[in-house]
């Protein structure tokens, strides 16, 4: 039988804090984000979200020693970072392409 497991903070943080410490991890790596908006009555299609946060009490027992649960501006800051970095690899492999294909093209 399957089991599902929570991967989450044991900070219980709000929808605005978790949007607005992402922006400022983002911010952290040279993106410009601008402001959070927020409309209250809009459901974010995140249960966690919308009713509570999640345990992740059942993820740190099945994964020991793999797994634990870090402050959430640490996490962000890692997300944003690795996402930033996957980014600029593929501006930089399509630029890389373009400026080959402009040689091929000058030669011709």
């Amino acid at each position: 039988r399957g089991v599902s497991l929570h991967i989450c903070q044991r900070e219980a943080v709000s929808w605005r804090r978790l949007v607005a410490g992402l922006a400022d991890a983002l911010r952290n790596q040279g993106v410009s984000v601008p402001p959070p908006t927020f409309d209250p009555e809009a459901s974010t299609r995140f249960l966690s979200v919308d009713f509570g946060h999640l345990d992740g009490g059942a993820a740190e027992r099945a994964l020991p020693g793999c797994w634990a649960a870090a402050p959430l501006a640490q996490r962000l800051e890692e997300t944003a970072a690795w996402w930033v970095g996957r980014q600029r690899e593929s501006f930089e492999e399509k630029a890389a392409a373009a400026a080959a294909a402009g040689k091929r093209k000058s030669r011709t």
